[in-house]
């Protein structure tokens, strides 16, 4: 059975379509839009962005790395407790699931695997 590119694009934009309808996907959608319009997370973002600049650029002393790394922390805890940050990642964790899934079915007979492997 050989499928023209058109219809593998075809079958493509159906599971894309699929996809964009899926509740899950929805939802995550929406936590997405409203983590963006969020002041708070925004800040706490920008926060740790900044921290993780100042510890990349920090390696010159032990104690600059060790203070940058403790702001880092710190700030990636305060972003990551955010009650829209917390329930972001409890949605995203079903859609990649499914994205794994889709991934694995689809693409697991094209993997190739080397001589010896057990796969």
């Amino acid at each position: 059975m050989d499928m023209e590119i058109s219809e593998v694009l075809s079958l493509t934009y159906q599971l894309k379509q699929l996809l964009e309808t899926d509740a899950r996907v929805q939802s995550l959608a929406q936590i997405e839009y409203e983590l963006d319009q969020d002041m708070e997370v925004l800040k706490l973002s920008a926060t740790m962005h900044r921290y993780a600049d100042a510890y990349a650029a920090s390696f010159d002393t032990e104690s600059l790395r060790s203070l940058a790394q403790q702001q880092l922390h710190k700030a990636k805890y305060e972003l990551e407790s955010h009650p829209l940050v917390r329930r972001y990642y409890e949605l995203y964790r079903p859609v990649r699931e499914l994205f794994d899934l889709i991934q694995t079915e689809l693409f697991s007979p094209f993997n190739l695997h080397i001589c010896g492997e057990d796969h």
